[in-house]
């Protein structure tokens, strides 16, 4: 199942937010974003992605140190957690790491499914030559 494991918007505050997958009626992901107390910004993905890297033990550390808050959301306190996804079930659990175009970056987890559905609608985007993420 789809899962929102943190992220931060462009002034590096914590961000709320829902990872919904794709379904019968909806052909993206999207993050349901928490705007106030009462209220959420549905954000469909595919449209307004910047940039995706699947997070793996070799560049694990860009994300942790270089996100901030992302990186302590997957790799602090969620730590144990992390090191499971990316240790021995890496074969069924995908980390992806991304950023939209309104600078929020996050960090989902999705089942080998999933990420098969995430790779075949997102343009792949690599983060451009000499950026730090």
């Amino acid at each position: 199942m789809a899962k929102y494991l943190g992220g931060t918007d462009s002034q590096q505050e914590e961000v709320k937010a829902e990872l919904i997958a794709p379904g019968l009626l909806t052909n993206d992901f999207v993050l349901s974003v928490s705007t106030g107390i009462f209220s959420k910004e549905k954000i469909g993905i595919k449209d307004n992605i910047t940039f995706y890297e699947e997070v793996t033990q070799e560049n694990e550390k860009k994300f942790s140190i270089g996100w901030g808050i992302v990186g302590l959301a997957i790799f602090g306190p969620l730590g144990a957690l992390a090191g499971a996804i990316l240790g021995g079930d890496s074969k069924t659990k995908h980390v992806v790491a991304a950023q939209l175009n309104n600078g929020l970056k996050f960090v989902v987890q999705l089942d080998k499914e999933e990420f098969v559905k995430w790779v075949n609608l997102m343009p792949h985007k690599a983060l451009p030559e000499g950026e730090e993420v």
